[in-house]
């Protein structure tokens, strides 16, 4: 949820700038001034966390699946390999399951006559069909795996970077449990 405070104003102009061909300041001045000031930098907040929560959840679950179903003992370390692979499928599963909502969120952000997730919804599917849900997916799909494959991997080797150099059975030099 907090992720998504500061997600969705950003996402937000980043949208409506890309469509306006404007460059992001004047955006963000013309949205304050003309739409009610910086509550109307979270229009789309719940489209937006309705996006973000069962994203997250899917991303980080299933890489956490799939490390635990590749590595055989709970000492053996996961192959970089691994990690880029575990995190690209994560990456791209969550995305699979949230683009249609992230379709949603976007046309709510860019175009104020939708009242609601169900309206736009409702009127996007009756205007454009069930593919106007996942047009756009693959190109998508193809940025997450490498990105989100590449983040994990890094993010591990950092962990285990700081563990390694900083701690001494689970515990800092002082003593203290770093996960606590």
């Amino acid at each position: 949820m907090s992720q998504t405070l500061i997600s969705c104003p950003i996402e937000l102009i980043k949208t409506r700038a890309q469509l306006r061909a404007q460059p992001v300041m004047t955006c963000l001045r013309e949205t304050i001034r003309k739409e009610g000031g910086l509550r109307a930098l979270y229009r789309g907040y719940g489209a937006t966390l309705a996006r973000d929560a069962p994203a997250f959840a899917m991303y980080f679950a299933c890489y956490e699946l799939l490390l635990k179903m590749s590595v055989s003992k709970k000492s053996d370390s996961p192959s970089t390999l691994l990690l880029l692979m575990a995190g690209g499928t994560a990456g791209a599963v969550s995305w699979l399951a949230s683009y249609p909502l992230d379709v949603i969120k976007s046309r709510i952000q860019a175009d104020t006559t939708y009242r609601s997730m169900r309206h736009c919804a409702r009127h996007s599917l009756s205007q454009e069909g069930v593919n106007v849900f996942v047009r756009g997916m693959t190109p998508t799909l193809v940025r997450a795996f490498p990105t989100n494959g590449a983040t994990f991997a890094v993010v591990t080797w950092t962990l285990w970077s700081y563990e390694t150099y900083y701690c001494d059975d689970n515990h800092t030099k002082s003593g203290q449990n770093v996960l606590e």
